[in-house]
């Protein structure tokens, strides 16, 4: 690279910096814990947010009508 023009090497140095550049990876918003939470909450990506109760249950005291109600739904109109 000795007989080419130093504008020729600017340019060559500057695209790959910014090549470089672009190659960093993302930034992670969650932990690997929040994802496999999130998975398990809603598999397959049904759901259109986050507000939708877990399956009713969790206790002889706790009822949970609304989360009752979309279990049965689920299951008598698939």
């Amino acid at each position: 690279m000795r007989n080419t023009p130093p504008i020729i090497n600017a340019v060559v140095f500057i695209g790959a910096a910014i090549l470089l550049s672009a190659c960093t990876p993302a930034p992670s918003e969650s932990s690997m814990d929040d994802r496999q939470a999130k998975a398990l909450k809603d598999p397959f990506h049904y759901s259109p947010g986050d507000d939708i109760p877990d399956i009713s249950g969790g206790g002889i005291g706790d009822f949970d009508s609304k989360a009752m109600g979309r279990d049965l739904n689920h299951v008598l109109n698939p």
